[in-house]
């Protein structure tokens, strides 16, 4: 029996949609208080756009370590308040900024300022270790400010 291309067309279309609703579908509920989720489509206007320190941590479902960080993501958000955000991408679902960015391993997480990748980190970590990043370079963002308020050429933050 040979299909006609209209017939596969219109055979495939239904399946072809609803991949495209579910990748294109707004990011789902966050796994802790807190703790806000990103897709492709949602990384600009929730980290790019952010006028506080972003944390981003890259993730996967099938990742053990990840699995892991849960905790500590949500132990931090629940003290930092409103002074930083943390969002968690699944790279399963959304490959187009875990690619950008390179990450190669599981979990990653990156530190934005002002839309700027400012920091990274690869690994499982403590919900102070998460808190001593996101100061650390909020502290380096402000040295910079004032270096180039003054004149002084500066390294960006995070830089080493």
């Amino acid at each position: 029996m040979n299909i006609q291309p209209a017939a596969r067309l219109s055979a495939v279309a239904p399946l072809v949609l609803a991949f495209l609703v579910q990748g294109l579908a707004l990011s789902p509920p966050a796994h802790a208080a807190g703790v806000v989720n990103a897709s492709d489509i949602t990384f600009h206007s929730r980290v790019l756009s952010s006028k506080v320190p972003v944390l981003v941590d890259f993730w996967a479902p099938w990742c053990i370590p990840c699995r892991a960080q849960r905790a500590p993501l949500a132990a931090a958000a629940a003290s930092l308040g409103d002074k930083a955000r943390i969002v968690r991408v699944n790279v399963r679902w959304n490959p187009i900024h875990a690619l950008r960015y390179r990450v190669q391993a599981l979990p990653t997480t990156l530190v934005f300022m002002n839309g700027e990748l400012v920091d990274r980190s690869t690994g499982v970590l403590s919900s102070e270790e998460i808190q001593d990043l996101l100061a650390r370079t909020a502290a380096d963002s402000a040295r910079l400010v004032v270096a180039k308020a003054g004149g002084a050429t500066a390294t960006a933050p995070g830089t080493r």
